[in-house]
């Protein structure tokens, strides 16, 4: 245990030096400081003067026990949705240095997998718990005094909020272990158990969706919601969100019975999760010593952000194929400054083509359920659809974009002494990232006027606006990543986003701006008002490209 207690405790010193050489850094450490530091203070602090009345005014009323249990349930079981997804990818993984100096100590891989788990995910946790427990009071006298109908036993609701919230993330973190431990060893057996883990995941979120939907379809309206929320299908769905809302309710109403059944079922899914990976712990180290070295690339290929450069790495490890679309489109010619989108499109459909599939199903599923929730109100069925297709535009364009030009700037060398101008060369980098998504687009928006055909103007605006609003984002990000081209340095990197973020922002609301005014303010048509904004987005591309290409031609991979 010593060397272990060792190894964390200089990370954690050489990460506070690290964070004062930085201002950045330095700033964010601060900011941590304050914030728990204030939690403390405040949770010690159990006297002072009560609350301050609000002047005039009658008491509020609480809402009804069942939607607070509804709404508490929604919450956590949004949250799960996600660490569902990811639980077969645990944050915490093995580096290099783990298995070269680690694993030759006579440590227990027991005790090496307990550490690791609290290291990398509890120790986190337990604070927050930690001031959650100690506090609480201060709030719960606001709230008493806020609400006439506050129950006698609410006073710690807040309190067991944090209990039950920490208690399902640590079930789910608990889990997450177990399975991925289970799943993880170089077999075929483990291959197949981890494919039959992930289409069961994917199959039980599919008819939670389905089941949402049908619902929704018949009554879009809050009633239907709780409903959904207090239904027995999603509470079985969601057994951890469940066991955690128990907690919760069952403290405020004072019902023990309630309480102490989900303080168990949350307890015995931790337990459940603990086994299994005690169960699979003779396999830590030769799973570490496997993955330990290949996972150092991806990682820091990953939180660079370079989608292209992943998909290589993967390839190189046996993991991606060929495709069909890929082998179709690698036997077309393209001459001129068409063959830069040629080589696009060929390296999309052979890097993140799953991903691409995905979310064109996820976005004509949303867009036709969409189309059919919203039936009949009009507007907001008008306004959802052409929210949505532009969201979509920006999903899809952000790791496209961001991926494709690290691509470009990796290979200047080659890209730059074609008998292209730099400014020819951006323009048609830009307009690569277009075809695909532009499908997508073009899927959702078929799918939702099929669905609901009044909504055909809608989808026909949506696809006005949103494409070139796709190229925006696109143009953006390139002037982004060629202005801040080290994405090796961390500072750099996240100083980079930041701009990409704020240059999108800037680029794309005169666009949005003229739309919102043409339509709220002149009640002109959806499709006569994304017309001049689509020109003003244009215009707008065509200057970022331009900019772009001057950085460009003048960018030195080697400074």
């Amino acid at each position: 245990m010593r060397p272990l207690a060792f190894l964390f405790t200089r990370t954690f010193v050489n990460g506070i030096k690290r964070a004062l050489t930085s201002g950045k850094r330095t700033i964010s450490l601060l900011a941590f400081a304050a914030y728990y530091y204030f939690v403390l203070m405040r949770s010690f602090d159990r006297g002072g003067p009560p609350p301050i009345p609000l002047p005039g005014g009658p008491k509020l009323q609480m809402p009804p026990t069942p939607v607070i249990d509804g709404a508490i349930f929604g919450i956590l079981a949004f949250v799960s949705i996600f660490m569902m997804i990811g639980v077969l990818s645990p944050r915490g993984g093995f580096r290099p240095a783990d298995v070269d100096v680690l694993f030759p100590t006579p440590v227990n891989p027991r005790l090496v997998l307990f550490f690791r788990i609290v290291r990398d995910y509890l120790f986190t946790l337990i604070a927050p718990l930690f001031f959650g427990l100690l506090g609480g009071r201060g709030t719960s006298q606001s709230l008493q005094f806020l609400f006439q109908n506050y129950p006698n036993h609410g006073g710690g609701m807040l309190r067991m909020a944090w209990v039950a919230w920490m208690l399902m993330s640590l079930a789910w973190v608990s889990l997450s272990y177990g399975l991925s431990l289970f799943v993880g060893r170089s077999d075929l057996r483990s291959d197949f158990n981890k494919k039959i883990i992930n289409w069961g995941i994917g199959i039980v979120l599919f008819f939670a969706a389905a089941f949402c939907f049908m619902q929704l379809q018949i009554s879009l309206s809050w009633d239907t919601a709780l409903a959904l929320c207090n239904s027995l299908f999603l509470r079985i769905v969601f057994f951890p969100a469940t066991a955690a809302t128990a907690v919760v309710i069952g403290d405020m109403t004072g019902n023990m019975v309630m309480m102490w059944t989900g303080l168990i079922v949350s307890f015995a899914i931790i337990a459940l999760g603990f086994s299994l990976a005690l169960t699979q712990v003779g396999w830590l180290y030769d799973q570490a010593a496997a993955k330990g070295f290949g996972a150092a690339t991806i990682r820091a290929l990953r939180r660079s952000g370079n989608q292209y450069g992943l998909f290589a790495e993967r390839a190189r490890q046996g993991k991606v194929g060929k495709g069909r679309l890929a082998a179709i489109i690698s036997k077309r010619r393209f001459h001129g400054a068409y063959s830069l989108v040629w080589k696009e499109l060929l390296l999309q459909t052979r890097g993140p083509m799953s991903g691409i599939v995905i979310s064109s199903l996820a976005g004509m599923a949303f867009a036709g359920s969409m189309a059919s929730i919203t039936r009949g109100h009009g507007g907001l069925g008008e306004g959802a659809l052409i929210a949505m297709l532009c969201g979509m535009a920006f999903m899809i364009a952000m790791p496209l974009a961001q991926g494709g030009f690290l691509e470009m700037l990796a290979k200047v060398n080659l890209l730059r002494p074609l008998p292209f101008t730099p400014g020819t060369i951006v323009f048609w980098e830009v307009a690569g990232k277009a075809p695909i998504p532009s499908f997508l687009l073009f899927s959702g928006a078929v799918v939702a006027a099929i669905v609901q055909p009044g909504l055909w103007g809608s989808a026909v605006a949506g696809l006005i606006l949103a494409i070139p609003l796709l190229l925006v984002v696109t143009a953006s990000i390139l002037l982004s990543v060629v202005l801040f081209p080290d994405y090796d340095d961390p500072s750099q990197r996240g100083f980079g986003r930041l701009v990409m973020l704020l240059s999108i922002a800037i680029s794309a609301s005169p666009g949005l701006a003229l739309y919102l005014l043409l339509t709220l303010v002149f009640s002109a048509p959806s499709i006569l008002a994304a017309i001049p904004s689509a020109v003003v987005f244009i215009a707008i591309t065509c200057g970022l490209a331009t900019l772009a290409g001057n950085l460009y031609a003048g960018y030195n991979p080697t400074e």
